[in-house]
């Protein structure tokens, strides 16, 4: 229902003029129900209200609401507030030192991962006598050319180890023919190992392999 604005009151104190006719919204409603209402705006819902029955009646339902209005409010102030876990170790002066750090992170994270591998091809015999093993430079996937003359054919295993046998890589295959090949898709660093080929849990050769920086 629309309402055309009748009869205007002056408020003594702030000198305001309202209209008795211009109703309340419903915050000021909600407000005035609660008590929190402060002047200017007190006296001239409280007169408005004196003589709007439509009023009285938002009103009526206003404070039939306001039990749970309150429980609510109750509710959402007693509820801590959400805080990271990582501000109880980090004060607020680190912010743009772990800003900066988290951007090095996403630069590494983001760095293209599907770049060629680049890849170096070192045929390795099985030690004996004083034949000089071939050498492999640092940084490369390695496809090893091992002697397998003699062998049994079957199923294989290559084990690559460091200097202390821990292992580094393992490859599947198959002994078919000599050479046979076997990759290592892990690149490795300078120093001294060793490639062990295995077949039905036995050792059956043993490769050095020297690694170098380039």
């Amino acid at each position: 229902m629309n309402y055309e604005p009748k009869k205007r009151w002056k408020h003594e104190e702030s000198g305001l003029i309202v209209m008795n006719e211009v109703h309340p919204n419903e915050e000021q409603l909600e407000r005035y129900a609660m008590g929190s209402l402060a002047e200017p705006e007190l006296a001239p819902i409280e007169e408005h209200l004196l003589f709007c029955e439509a009023c009285q009646d938002r009103l009526a339902i206003t404070e039939s609401l306001l039990p749970s209005l309150r429980i609510a409010l109750r509710e959402v102030e007693q509820e801590p507030a959400a805080e990271p876990f990582w501000s109880r170790w980090f004060a607020p002066i680190w912010a743009p030192a772990m800003a900066a750090c988290a951007a090095v992170l996403l630069a590494l994270f983001l760095w293209p991962t599907n770049r060629p591998v680049e890849w170096q091809s070192v045929r390795l015999e099985a030690m004996r006598g004083e034949v000089k093993p071939a050498e492999a430079l640092e940084g490369f996937a390695l496809e090893l050319q091992l002697n397998t003359e003699g062998l049994e054919a079957g199923p294989a295993d290559v084990q690559v180890v460091d200097a202390q046998g821990a292992p580094i890589d393992t490859a599947n295959v198959v002994i078919d023919r000599s050479p046979l090949t076997a990759r290592v898709s892990k690149p490795l660093k300078p120093g001294q190992y060793w490639v062990r080929l295995k077949s039905n849990g036995l050792l059956r050769r043993e490769y050095s392999l020297p690694v170098r920086a380039r």
